[in-house]
């Protein structure tokens, strides 16, 4: 869902290989932010039409 939501967003990238474990044996892959933050359109607007 990081990721997903991630790639919704101007100024997200995310890497190929990028893993990182964040609580037990769940991992994400993290944004790297390199410019500005914005969004260019609704997110979930889509998910309930």
């Amino acid at each position: 869902m990081v990721e997903y939501c991630g790639e919704q967003l101007d100024g997200f990238l995310f890497t190929r290989l990028g893993w990182v474990q964040s609580y037990g044996a769940r991992c994400v892959k993290p944004p790297v932010i390199y410019g500005d933050v914005q969004r260019p359109a609704c997110m979930t607007v889509a998910w309930t039409v």
